[in-house]
């Protein structure tokens, strides 16, 4: 099934694992780089940056947040530990708000 419950949860751990990947990528390799941009070009190459960014990781938190808002709903038992790290989810999502 397309929208079953445990398709949404596979949904979930993939686009979870994806966005684990993008940060550890952005924060080891392509954060560090910023360093080798010319001053006079940053906000440029800051802007390019978040542009094209946004198109990788504005799909994949949505599909983040969307599959773990329709666990909670559909899988109420698993409430503790879920609820936990759906809070944390979107603390990060408000405190890391550019």
């Amino acid at each position: 099934m397309f929208l079953g419950s445990e398709a949404i949860l596979i949904y979930h751990i993939v686009f979870c694992s994806i966005m684990v990947g993008v940060i550890w990528l952005i924060q080891l390799v392509h954060y560090p780089a910023f360093h080798f941009i010319k001053l006079n070009e940053y906000i440029l190459f800051q802007k390019f940056h978040m542009d094209r960014i946004s198109i990788i990781v504005i799909p994949a938190m949505s599909v983040e947040l969307l599959s773990g808002v329709l666990i909670f709903i559909y899988h109420p038992k698993s409430i503790d530990y879920f609820l936990i790290s759906m809070i944390i989810l979107i603390m990060i999502r408000i405190l890391l708000k550019e």
